[in-house]
């Protein structure tokens, strides 16, 4: 319908503008810079943030409403074990190092 077609580009422009700004903004920041490079309407842009699954509404530390960028990308919870490691070819989720992820791989910083 007519309605999809302004919305699946307002999402690619918001995810890019959440994504250059460290996955999470505050709402009405967000709705302001998506302004700059689209005309969408108050009304459009809370129907996009509320419905769209790759956004997820969570309160920010002041108390203001954040949107933050999901993504179905998930960890391997088995890689990266000493006791098991991910055995899967084909499995389809990131193998990356909780250790370097989370700033504390032994083998420096990278």
């Amino acid at each position: 319908s007519g309605s999809e077609s302004w919305l699946s580009r307002e999402v690619q422009l918001a995810t890019s503008i959440l994504c250059s700004s460290a996955g999470s903004m505050q709402l009405q920041q967000l709705h302001r810079q998506l302004l700059q490079r689209c005309n969408i309407s108050e009304e459009e842009f809370s129907a996009m943030v509320y419905k769209c699954p790759r956004f997820l509404l969570v309160g920010g530390p002041s108390g203001d409403p954040t949107v933050v960028a999901r993504t179905s990308l998930r960890l391997c919870g088995r890689y990266g074990r000493e006791d098991a490691g991910c055995c899967r070819e084909d499995c389809p989720q990131l193998h990356l190092c909780r250790y370097f992820l989370f700033g504390t791989c032994r083998f420096g910083k990278a």
